[in-house]
């Protein structure tokens, strides 16, 4: 009878160990797997250079009394300034106003992010577009010199004909 509680008694600690064993693995897993998480994401935040997209202000007016009063039938938005990219960085180009992805030595997708909250901001957002497709191409002329030999496909579709 005592060798059979002895014999027991060495299972049970052979499983505690085991599971305290497995334990410890999952747990530096999941510590590495946190980690590179962390990484690739302050990786991704260093690719843009602003995180400021637009400032959507209102225009303030005096009313008839002297004090400044909102209009809120009326609306502008205000583009910020950008870092440029570099010459030299590697595709894809990416900041507030577009990205370039190349796909080859002569063709490349270039997505515009110009923002449109109502229909009533059309305009503004037409005119974002040719602002932000004459900054990319004014990037690539400015790396490559001639560019009319590039193949170009634009995001939206419609930038295309701007």
């Amino acid at each position: 009878m005592k060798k059979i509680k002895k014999h027991s008694q060495k299972r049970i600690a052979l499983l505690i160990i085991g599971v305290l064993f497995l334990a410890c693995i999952v747990a530096v897993l999941w510590w590495s797997l946190v980690r590179d998480n962390s990484d690739n994401t302050s990786k991704n935040d260093s690719t843009i250079k602003n995180t400021s997209l637009l400032d959507s202000t209102q225009n303030i007016q005096p009313d008839n009394n002297g004090i400044n009063s909102t209009n809120s039938n009326e609306s502008s938005i205000t583009v910020n300034s950008i870092d440029k990219p570099d010459i030299d960085d590697p595709y894809p180009i990416v900041n507030e106003h577009y990205k370039i992805e190349q796909i080859n030595t002569s063709t490349y997708t270039i997505t515009l992010y110009a923002i449109s909250n109502s229909p009533a901001q059309y305009d503004e957002y037409i005119a974002q577009l040719k602002q932000f497709k004459k900054e990319s191409l004014a990037y690539l002329e400015s790396r490559y010199d001639d560019i009319s030999n590039f193949s170009l496909t634009w995001s939206p579709p419609s930038a295309k004909d701007l």
